[in-house]
């Protein structure tokens, strides 16, 4: 959150719209409830549960979305990589996986054009991240969700592995606005590009 702040205020912004996707989105609902003064909207993309926890249903969920073989596939790249695969395993392993975030079988073919995983994972970044989101969603953040004044726009795939897990934010939130996306998994803007677009402009005009 620091490092958003130091961006707002090189930027010289007053306030400003943050927004993220996946747990990028409760990096910026983070933001506003440290910062709502600074703050003039939340865009919560295909965010996260607010329940710690939340990853077992959605990991049920990914695995029931493959075939028998691919869930054998599956298993033996990971032990694989555990101890010496290469980018290759990496690749698949993760073209496996993320193919379950996408509504059907057919979109998820975006991933062999645009290489979503074609980045190298930075694991001590990853594990800090990961006990600094612990942390806030023990200290529990529903009573500050229910105070916070500024409009947060909760926009979600329908056939996200976790379809409704994010929609406690939208009901907590004052001014919540639940907008479920049909025929959309967790990266609805690859999915469904025309409704992303009129969903955020009609959210973003309705600030100014």
């Amino acid at each position: 959150m620091a490092d958003l702040e130091a961006l707002r205020t090189h930027w010289r912004h007053e306030r400003w719209v943050v927004g993220g996707h996946s747990w990028g989105a409760a990096l910026a609902l983070f933001y506003a409830l440290a910062h709502p003064d600074r703050t003039l909207g939340v865009i919560y993309l295909a965010g996260t549960a607010i329940r710690w926890g939340w990853k077992d249903g959605v990991q049920r969920e990914r695995l029931s979305r493959l075939t028998a073989a691919e869930r054998q596939e599956l298993t033996a790249l990971g032990a694989r990589l555990e101890s010496n695969g290469d980018e290759r395993d990496r690749a698949r392993f993760l073209r496996l996986m993320w193919s379950t975030d996408f509504a059907s079988r057919a979109a998820a073919t975006v991933l062999d054009s645009e290489p979503l995983y074609g980045y190298p994972r930075a694991e001590a970044v990853a594990r800090a991240v990961q006990s600094d989101w612990k942390a806030r969603l023990d200290a529990g953040i529903d009573d500050d969700l229910r105070r916070l004044t500024v409009p947060v726009l909760v926009v979600h795939g329908r056939r996200d592995p976790d379809p409704t897990g994010a929609r406690e934010v939208a009901d907590l939130a004052p001014r919540g606005r639940w907008v479920p996306l049909d025929n959309a998994g967790h990266s609805p803007w690859l999915e469904r590009p025309a409704e992303m677009r009129q969903v955020l402009r009609a959210f973003l005009g309705s600030l100014s």
